[in-house]
């Protein structure tokens, strides 16, 4: 995500992250076994938690111009905080943030 991040403030294009919390992981751990690399998923639900906050708030305080995030979660929690955090943000950057 930094890597997306940095080029597209460079090239100056829009980039709009889909931000995933808890999904598939069924599927990624089954891929990993299948194809023998590490597997992706977090340990535990607090580390997913965690993961899911410090990316989202490392995509929100690095964004360009043109940057919106889906945020795709379905846990409770993690909406309720993103709709708090989003409180300290002027509204043209209240209206970037969709839930999905």
């Amino acid at each position: 995500m930094k890597y997306e991040v940095a080029r597209a403030k460079l090239r100056g294009i829009a980039l709009g992250i889909k931000l995933v919390r808890g999904c598939y992981m069924d599927e990624e751990r089954e891929l990993a076994k299948k194809h023998n690399y590490p597997d992706p998923i977090n340990k535990n639900i607090d580390e997913t938690a965690k993961c899911f906050t410090r990316n989202f708030v490392f995509f929100n305080e690095n964004r360009g111009e043109s940057f919106e995030i889906l945020a795709a979660t379905h846990n409770e929690k993690s909406v309720g905080w993103i709709q708090e955090y989003m409180k300290l943000y002027p509204e043209e950057v209240r209206k970037t943030i969709i839930f999905g």
